[in-house]
């Protein structure tokens, strides 16, 4: 993987041009496409630099969100006193007085762990860390007093499938990728770690651009017709989903259910970041 090229030259000037056009303050989330700690971050070090220029021009953006599957990379990197500085706003800051009179944060580490079990993050997302790596670095942020967000999401139908009659994630050729319990385990982690709020959606299978579906994702779709049935999986936006009805009777409320129970604060994914301050 490669690093972008100028990378210090455009982000420079990216930062020149907010002041010269006196751009009010607006929130800046890194990154929700590319991690942002992955470990190209050791060489290359552009999450740092980018965190430095913001924090040089605090003044132009509100919140600063960053999303990873990787928190534990930053804090053994010593990312954690750039972290405390970028959510102290200034003060000339000109939303300072605002978010201290609601006490919102001016820096939200957001962390990607959908799975519990080692097995199940293995299976399906093998190029992310380890669960315990997750969970250690979740903890190390919490007890360095960083704001959190757990992202528990995707969130997949699970055994027994709402099918006619019920079947199992097995009798498809699947591995369970989240029973009730795994789910009770990652919301009383995020009651544990005093999150702001859990972000959760139900898995869609997409639809990968000039390639064919993976044989896992094929056997997700076809769950998806299983359980769709008599109706079709939707597709929209390049993937596939689950009728609302299904995903929110059989995915969604058992899991919204669960965070109640905790007293932990949900939201369905892109609400985060169109309701960010």
């Amino acid at each position: 993987m490669a690093t972008k090229k100028d990378f210090e030259r455009f982000i420079t000037k990216d930062m020149e041009d907010l002041e010269c056009f006196d751009v009010p303050p607006a929130p800046v989330h890194l990154s929700n496409s590319t991690d942002p700690f992955q470990p190209l971050e050791g060489t290359a070090g552009h999450t740092r630099l980018a965190l430095e220029q913001i924090l040089q021009h605090r003044c132009r953006f509100s919140t600063v969100t960053i999303l990873t599957k990787s928190p534990l990379l930053p804090v053994e990197r010593g990312y954690l006193d750039l972290f405390k500085a970028l959510g102290a706003l200034p003060d000339d800051h000109p939303r300072r007085n605002e978010f201290a009179k609601r006490q919102q944060p001016g820096f939200v580490m957001e962390v990607s762990l959908a799975f519990w079990r080692e097995e199940a993050r293995a299976h399906y997302d093998p190029g992310a860390p380890p669960v315990e790596d997750r969970i250690a670095g979740l903890r190390a942020l919490h007890a360095a007093g960083i704001p959190l967000v757990l992202r528990i999401d995707p969130l997949f139908p699970r055994s027994p499938l709402p099918t006619k009659p019920p079947t199992t994630v097995a009798d498809f050729g699947l591995a369970e990728a989240q029973t009730l319990d795994d789910l009770e385990h990652l919301v009383a982690l995020a009651q544990e770690l005093q999150v702001r709020h859990v972000v959760y959606s139900p898995a869609k299978v997409v639809q990968p651009r000039g390639r064919k579906l993976t044989p896992t994702m094929q056997a997700w779709r076809t769950v998806y017709e299983a359980c769709a049935r008599p109706e079709r999986p939707l597709f929209r936006g390049g993937s596939w989903r689950l009728p609302d009805t299904i995903a929110g009777a059989h995915v969604v409320q058992p899991f919204l259910e669960i965070g109640q129970r905790h007293g932990v604060a949900a939201k369905y994914c892109k609400h985060n970041l169109i309701e960010t301050p």
